[in-house]
This record gives structure tokens, sequence and C-alpha cells, in this order.
């Protein structure tokens, strides 16, 4: 996050692994070199169907949800991470394995 509270990326395990076996980043680098920059956001309302699509495009989204801070009469809101999400999430989500499946299967077998 930067100075104003917004979502730069966020690091993976595997890939931060993977940078540094690599020697592409070293111990004493900054985070934001082994950070995934590009991501989707997602709300509490976006529906699987969605979140699905995101997933073709980029590895993960981060579901994000807004809050409200009231000070001295005035309010902000802040963009807050409530989690991260991935396609593997959606296929070990045993209550919505039916609507991820219907709507990948046409794509599978066509």
């Amino acid at each position: 996050m930067d100075d104003s509270n917004n979502v730069l990326g966020a690091v993976t395990e595997g890939n931060l692994t993977a940078l540094l076996v690599g020697n592409r980043v070293k111990p004493s680098d900054a985070c934001t070199r082994a950070m995934y920059k590009q991501f989707r956001r997602a709300t509490m309302h976006t529906t699987l169907r969605e979140l699905a699509q995101h997933f073709d495009k980029d590895p993960y989204a981060l579901v994000i949800s807004e809050q409200r801070c009231y000070s001295d009469g005035e309010h902000n809101v802040l963009s807050v991470v409530s989690g991260v999400a991935t396609r593997i999430d959606l296929l070990n989500c045993e209550w919505c394995k039916e609507e991820y499946f219907a709507f990948i299967s046409p794509l599978v077998y066509y």
C-alpha cells in the first residue's frame, strides 16, 4: 500500500521463491521488485462468474471493501483488502463448484 492506502500489488510465496532462486531479486531488495502489479479488484458483490472471468487474465483478485472513517465532521472512504481470491479457491469452494463448472464446461468442451 502507498501513503494514501492504495493497493500497489501483492507478493506471492511462489513468485518470490522463483525470483530468489533465479537471482532476479536479492533478499535485500525492496518487496516492490517481487510484486505482481497487475491484478483485478473484486468486491463482496462480484459474482462467481465475473471472478472466474478475471482469472483468464490475472492470477488473482483482491477482494476490496470500503470503510468509511469519520473525524471532525468529515469522512474519508478507505479501500481495505478483505481477501485474496484465486482460481483454485473457486475450485475448492464446495458450494460454488456447480455454478463455476456450469460456466466453464462449455468453454472446455468446445
